[in-house]
C-alpha cells in the first residue's frame, strides 16, 4: 500500500446485505487510518516505558510499554518480559516486533475451522542486525519506510564476558504533544 493511499469504507444502508467482506473492509479502513495517522503524527520508535535492564549473568528484562513501528502499528508489551542471551556474543540489538496471534477456534460445519478473534501481541527478540540501518534520514518520530518490521528499542554490548545496556530509544517527541 502507498502511504498516501486513499482509503475506502462501507456505506450502509437501511435493508442492506452485509457479508464478511463489508466488516472485513470496515475493519482495514479503520485500521488503515489509526496507522497512518500513528505514523505522520507520531513516527516510529518507542512512545512509552520499554526500558531495558540486564541482570546478572546474561538475562535482559524489558520492562512494560509501546512502541510504533514503520508500519504504524501499535507494539505493546504488557508485563515485563526476559529474555536470555547464552551463546551471544558482541553487539546486539532488542527488537520488538507487533504479531498477530488467531484466538477462539470455530468449527465449521465443512469440518474446517476458523478463529473468530485476533489478539495482537508482541515478540522481543535479540539479533546482531539493526532494523534501522537501512533507514538513512528516518530517524526515531519520522514516519519511517512503511513497512512492518522490529523496532530496536535497545543495544547490548558484551565486555568481560559481562552485558550491559550499551543505548536504548528514549520515547519519541511527536510536534503535536
Amino acid at each position: 500500500m502507498s502511504q498516501f493511499e486513499a482509503l475506502v469504507r462501507s456505506r450502509y444502508f437501511s435493508g442492506q446485505l452485509l457479508s464478511v467482506d463489508d466488516f472485513a473492509r470496515e475493519q482495514a479502513y479503520t485500521l488503515g487510518r489509526l496507522r497512518r495517522r500513528n505514523r505522520f503524527l507520531s513516527g516510529w520508535g518507542v512512545v512509552a516505558g520499554l526500558g531495558v535492564s540486564v541482570e546478572p549473568g546474561d538475562t535482559v528484562v524489558v520492562q512494560p510499554g509501546m512502541a510504533i513501528d514503520c508500519a504504524g502499528n501499535e507494539v505493546i508489551v504488557e508485563a515485563a518480559a526476559r529474555l536470555v542471551l547464552a551463546g551471544l556474543s558482541g553487539r546486539q540489538h532488542v527488537l520488538l516486533s507487533y504479531l498477530e496471534i488467531d484466538e477462539a477456534a470455530v468449527a465449521l460445519a465443512t469440518g474446517l475451522q476458523e478463529f473468530s478473534r485476533v489478539r495482537e501481541s508482541s515478540r522481543l527478540e535479540v539479533s546482531p542486525l539493526n532494523p534501522a540501518a537501512g533507514h538513512r534520514a528516518m530517524g526515531c518520530g519520522t514516519p519511517g519506510c512503511g513497512r512492518a518490521h522490529g523496532v530496536g528499542i535497545a543495544v547490548l554490548s558484551q565486555k568481560n564476558l559481562r552485558w550491559r545496556v550499551a543505548s536504548s530509544l528514549r520515547p519519541i517527541k511527536s510536534a503535536r504533544r
